[in-house]
């Protein structure tokens, strides 16, 4: 059974490489290009920035709000804007009064359609300078000029230290006309780990896993306990999306069989269909941390598949269209960019995942940690990444791309970051590198990209940098 799941992997990651590789550009034509504003630095703090999240508020579309983890002080930074984001202000959530946290990581944020904001993010518990266990928590603000406030009950915890819950991932369900309109989800993992890993995190050893959803109908105060997405090998890097009609939708990886997969709620809360999406996202030869490719640009932290998944709510005649936006090895051997359709019953749109890059030669660069979003207005579909450069492809430069035809047509990716980052030389924090994910929201034929760069590393170290990108024609 071993043998024969691997020889079907190989056979599609053959297939994908092939339609990566001889594609034609016939029925590529770009019908749009992009215009952008420069790229702005939003965080300005001193030391490493990583693993950046945004949102926009589905009102007013100038409000925006970020996050990233700030490896210098280990807290949580927060960016906000209230001008569609050329000017930014920066700083801290503060933990929860009477929890001692002595660091945090991984930003998700979100904003409903009242104007309150919202920032998930892990939190690892201190006694007496211990790490004593990790939890989930939310910090809210009842709008954009509002203080921010950590809710002091976490949305889960383990009281022991070998169980983690790790890479949160906050949903708003903004969609109109949904019956749970304004709920919040929220989807993670929750990891058994060898107490090696505890000291050591490259010998981390998965003893088993659980992908997790909970709910709130109350703006974050109570949350409903966990359900499981899945136990089926190693479930990580799971992400949400609202549908129409209250639908939710869930998208991970299990990093011991790799391959993608796609799941649909009715109701948000029990998961009845499950679809496959992709497999063989990472060659045996190039994986390190069990679950991640190595690629020159971020050799010692890797890159992971990092799937997204976005749903169409608009008004137009893709709406409840599914995608799933993730990386993966191609036939060159490079990284690159997929985006998988389905029909909102999770019945598949195309036999292979599309890339969305142009196509290239046997020695092109990496495409990889990508991050999507579906602007509800329009029914675009955003897609960002890193993009390495050079024939070593040690640097890499962030880029956007979008697709106004169900994924079908792309416009040529629009290069975001203008000065290329290295994060492998001496200045960088290369264990950390560029992080897991970035981000991209988008409304109204507006989108705002925001990444970690290196561009500074002597004066600043890693930076949170935006640029904001719109629709043009020609």
């Amino acid at each position: 059974m071993v043998l024969l799941v691997a020889a079907v992997a190989a056979l599609l990651l053959l297939a994908l490489g092939v339609v990566r590789l001889v594609r034609s550009g016939a029925g590529d034509k770009e019908v749009q290009t992009l215009v952008a504003t420069r790229e702005v630095d939003v965080s300005q703090l001193p030391g490493a920035q990583s693993e950046s999240a945004i949102a926009i508020d589905p009102r007013r579309p100038n409000i925006l709000v970020a996050g990233s983890n700030d490896l210098r002080t280990n807290r949580m930074a927060v960016y906000s804007s209230t001008d569609g984001g050329r000017n930014w202000s920066a700083s801290h959530l503060s933990p929860p009064t009477g929890v001692a946290l002595c660091g945090m990581s991984d930003p998700s944020v979100g904003i409903d359609d009242r104007g309150r904001q919202y920032y998930a993010f892990v939190g690892l518990r201190c006694i007496s300078g211990r790490l004593r266990s990790l939890g989930l928590y939310v910090a809210r603000r009842a709008g954009a000029s509002k203080p921010w406030k950590t809710l002091q009950r976490p949305v889960a915890h383990s009281d022991q230290l070998t169980l983690g819950d790790d890479h949160p991932t906050l949903l708003v369900d903004n969609v109109p006309g949904s019956p749970r309109r304004g709920r919040l989800y929220l989807g993670w993992t929750r990891f058994s780990v060898n107490p090696a890993a505890l000291s050591d995190p490259e010998n981390t050893n998965f003893i088993g896993a659980r992908a997790l959803v909970s709910y709130s109908d109350n703006g974050g105060r109570r949350w409903s306990p966990p359900y499981s997405l899945s136990s089926r090998g190693a479930p990580l890097e799971v992400r949400l999306a609202a549908g129409p009609s209250g639908a939710l939708y869930a998208t991970w990886r299990d990093s011991k069989t790799d391959v993608v997969y796609l799941a649909r709620s009715p109701d948000g809360a029990t998961f009845q269909s499950q679809a496959f999406v992709a497999g063989a996202v990472v060659l045996a030869g190039r994986s390190c941390h069990h679950f991640r490719a190595r690629i020159p640009a971020q050799p010692r932290r890797c890159v992971a598949p990092n799937p997204v998944v976005s749903v169409d709510t608009s008004s137009g005649s893709h709406r409840g269209r599914v995608y799933v936006t993730y990386g993966s090895t191609a036939l060159n051997r490079s990284q690159d960019v997929y985006v998988a359709a389905f029909q909102p019953d999770l019945r598949p749109l195309v036999r292979f995942p599309k890339p969305v890059s142009p196509a290239e030669g046997f020695r092109g660069p990496d495409q990889f940690l990508p991050a999507s979003a579906l602007d509800p207005r329009t029914g675009a579909l955003w897609v960002c990444y890193y993009q390495s450069f050079g024939l070593r492809r040690r640097r890499a430069r962030y880029v956007c791309t979008v697709s106004n035809d169900g994924g079908k047509n792309w416009t040529r990716p629009h290069v975001d970051a203008h000065v290329l980052s290295n994060e492998t030389g001496r200045l960088a924090a290369r264990a950390d590198g560029y992080g897991d994910y970035e981000g991209v929201a988008a409304l109204a034929g507006v989108a705002h990209a925001i990444w970690t760069d290196g561009r500074d590393l002597r004066r600043r170290g890693e930076e949170i940098y935006t640029a904001v990108l719109t629709e043009g024609t020609g």
